[in-house]
């Protein structure tokens, strides 16, 4: 993990060997800032978006970070986003939201220890990523990893079952690599096009907002735990 702002090089250094864990995101750090203006910006179903109270950036192991940064730069290489003036990988910073059975995150004791619930998504997911095998078949674009771009789209995925004023989410990295554009669902799908590495659903025939979806876990890692409130 690199030295931020908010987080010395030793506080890094003992995050890291912690991890899975949780740093919380002082609300004067330019990181912040950039999560919750993405939030409030991409946010579409009601004119005024919920207020963002809390940010953790997730602290992954090394055995999820390396998987994930050879995917990377394998995709880099067969496409050159880079000198196409893009991210490396086409990368991406998409919503994902999901079921949360305890109050990580939420301001007071314990606010950065994840539960070991089987049932709590957010917390299975910031402790060992995403697993396409887990996920649904008959989804609109079949059996993949879901992110979006519209905050207020995955927020109709979140659901709060510990006592909370507050609902969480997440911000993930996405390779996007080369994606492809559908407009019409197609729940059979297991995998991208031959020659592609993502789809993009975009808005049309049954789709109201867009949708990233990727079938290879090592293509989208969880990013940042982001706390708001209605």
């Amino acid at each position: 993990m690199s030295r931020s702002a908010f987080c010395s090089a030793n506080c890094s250094k003992t995050a890291t060997q912690s991890a899975p864990s949780l740093l919380a995101v002082p609300s004067d750090d330019p990181s912040f800032t950039l999560v919750a203006n993405q939030f409030a910006n991409e946010w579409k179903h009601t004119a005024t978006p919920p207020t963002v109270k809390y940010v953790y950036r997730i602290v992954l192991t090394a055995r999820l970070k390396d998987p994930f940064e050879k995917r990377r730069e394998s995709i880099e290489r067969n496409n050159n986003f880079k000198s196409q003036g893009m991210l490396e990988a086409n990368e991406r910073r998409r919503w994902h939201g999901t079921r949360r059975e305890c109050r990580v995150g939420d301001p007071g004791a314990g606010a950065l220890t994840m539960c070991n619930s089987p049932t709590c998504y957010l917390c299975i997911i910031m402790r060992t990523s995403f697993d396409v095998a887990k996920c649904s078949f008959g989804c609109l674009f079949g059996r993949g990893i879901y992110t979006s771009g519209t905050s207020s789209k995955s927020d109709t995925y979140v659901t709060q079952v510990a006592q909370s004023k507050y609902q969480a989410m997440l911000m993930t990295r996405v390779l996007a690599g080369n994606a492809i554009k559908f407009t019409v669902p197609d729940p059979t799908l297991v995998a991208a096009p031959p020659g592609y590495d993502a789809i993009r659903g975009v808005p049309g025939n049954g789709l109201l907002y867009d949708e990233l979806i990727v079938y290879d876990n090592d293509q989208v890692r969880p990013f940042y735990l982001v706390i708001y409130e209605k």
